[in-house]
């Protein structure tokens, strides 16, 4: 599948961080409503509509996009995937994962990140001063070689759209598919979900004791007169709702 890329800066010796524009409808379907009411899209930023913007989530983890202490290891993260996991995928190629800007802007609200806001908001649309205003809050990033780039070639790297000038993107071939539940950053609440739907509940209900009476009016009883109570076990194996509950049989030892 092609997607379209905006070169954003490099990092490290050989990376490269990119936003991904993949065209609507993607295939597999990857998209997903997001559950904020303030998403990218109804804050005035300009988008192209037949189109759904992502990040790679290893180059926002290795730029420290969250804070220098922050990880998208986080259960904020899982609970977001758990929720709404069209807007994950992954690459069958190379394994990187992405999210889609609109359930990353739901991540930073969480976090109370103002640097992800602003990265889940920008397009090719954005203007390149508020682009770099905006990079260059990224201490790990290097934008100089792409600043020069643009210099040098702005000739045929931009175009003009009435006053708007937006970035020429560049294309590249991705192989998206659905994640796995086996990612590095849904790790260890994957597995503590997964525990506790596997492991039996048993419960034991005993009827409850009969309140005792003064001792002289306790009739005497022999042996034979005693009765022996049954316990109720319930063994439950999986999570049940209070309807299940009601139409439940228990079994009688």
């Amino acid at each position: 599948m092609k997607v379209q890329t905006l070169v954003l800066g490099d990092y490290g010796a050989t990376s490269t961080f990119r936003l991904y524009r993949f065209p609507m409808p993607a295939s597999p379907p990857l998209t997903s409503s997001s559950s904020s009411s303030t998403s990218p899209s109804t804050l005035g930023i300009k988008q192209d509509h037949a189109a759904v913007y992502y990040y790679c989530l290893e180059d926002l983890e290795r730029l420290s996009i969250l804070s220098p202490t922050s990880s998208l290891r986080h259960i904020n993260t899982f609970q977001l995937y758990r929720d709404c996991p069209s807007a994950f995928c992954k690459n069958a190629n190379n394994g990187y994962t992405y999210a889609n800007t609109q359930v990353l802007y739901d991540l930073a609200i969480l976090f109370k990140s103002s640097l992800l806001t602003d990265l889940c908001q920008l397009t090719e649309y954005t203007p390149l001063d508020e682009q770099y205003s905006i990079l260059q809050r990224i201490p790990k990033l290097d934008t100089r070689k792409l600043l020069h780039q643009q210099k040098q070639q702005s000739v045929s790297l931009l175009s003009s759209i009435g006053n708007n000038i937006h970035m020429h993107l560049v294309e590249q071939v991705l192989n998206p598919v659905r994640l796995d539940g086996q990612e590095w950053f849904l790790q260890p609440w994957i597995q503590q979900q997964q525990c506790q739907q596997s492991k039996p509940l048993i419960i034991r209900l005993s009827p409850p004791q009969e309140d005792h009476q003064p001792e002289s009016d306790v009739p005497s009883t022999s042996t034979d007169d005693v009765i022996h109570t049954k316990a109720i076990i319930l063994i439950v194996t999986t999570p049940v709702s209070t309807q299940t509950w009601a139409s439940c049989t228990p079994f009688i030892y």
